[in-house]
């Protein structure tokens, strides 16, 4: 059966520089730079890390590949990008914080236990947004849809209730409300994304989450795709009964 950690191709797909190539020019994603890294750019990262080395070769390569890029820009991790530390990870508002927004990333794939394959600068998307939780973080109009085979198995609104209830920067109780209207999920919506999600299976084999957020205009392809993982590598709600037994 699957394990949590397989060989170099498992742990491999889930990575950004894996699937964002099957769909790019076919589904809507956002502007994306894929920065991979190279040979002893581990150990300098390491070493700066410990506040040592020299790390200039490097930042200079990160703040040139980000030069195409308006800013605020969203820098990752080809495995993550740090939402809940959103204003020292992906957020990026101008090219002096880009090498230390590098490390707060490398760090935090650190601490998942992670590998790192790359860095990537993304378009900063306007999203549908209610109010912001964690450290800044804007909540907004965010679906989880899991597939297999070309087929939906399951759809999810990305921010449940539980997720950010301790986090709300701005308290009172208006934020359910308000993440009660994110969340809710229209028959368009629906019918929208399952093709979307469906196209995005048929073009990269096995089973998947596949997240997607909606702009904050109206705009055609308002739905964008902003992530994927492995369907077992990815946070599922526990009272769905589609069971992902492996599910993390």
């Amino acid at each position: 059966g699957h394990r949590k950690e397989g060989g170099p191709g498992m742990s491999q797909k889930t990575s950004l520089c894996y699937w964002y190539p099957l769909i790019k020019d076919i589904l809507p994603t956002p502007r994306t730079e894929i920065v991979p890294l190279e040979e002893g750019d581990i150990d300098v990262l390491f070493e700066a890390l410990d506040g040592k080395g020299s790390p200039d070769m490097l930042r200079a390569h990160l703040i040139s590949a980000a030069s195409h890029f308006n800013y605020p820009l969203f820098m990752r991790t080809d495995f993550t990008s740090g939402k809940h530390d959103f204003l020292d990870t992906c957020f990026v508002q101008s090219s002096n914080d880009i090498f230390g927004h590098a490390l707060a990333l490398f760090e935090d794939t650190l601490c998942k236990d992670i590998s790192i394959g790359a860095f990537v600068f993304r378009e900063f998307l306007q999203l549908e947004s209610g109010f912001k939780a964690f450290r800044g973080l804007p909540i907004s109009k965010e679906r989880r849809y899991f597939v297999e085979d070309g087929k939906v198995l399951c759809h999810h609104p990305y921010w449940p209730e539980d997720a950010i209830r301790g986090e709300v920067l701005r308290k009172g109780d208006g934020w359910k409300a308000i993440l009660k209207e994110l969340n809710t999920e229209t028959p368009e919506e629906i019918e929208l994304l399952t093709a979307m999600a469906g196209t995005f299976s048929n073009l990269v084999p096995g089973a998947w989450s596949v997240d997607f957020a909606k702009m904050k205009h109206n705009i055609p392809h308002s739905w964008v795709l902003i992530d994927a993982a492995e369907a077992f590598r990815s946070w599922h709600p526990s009272d769905c009964p589609v069971a992902f037994p492996e599910g993390s």
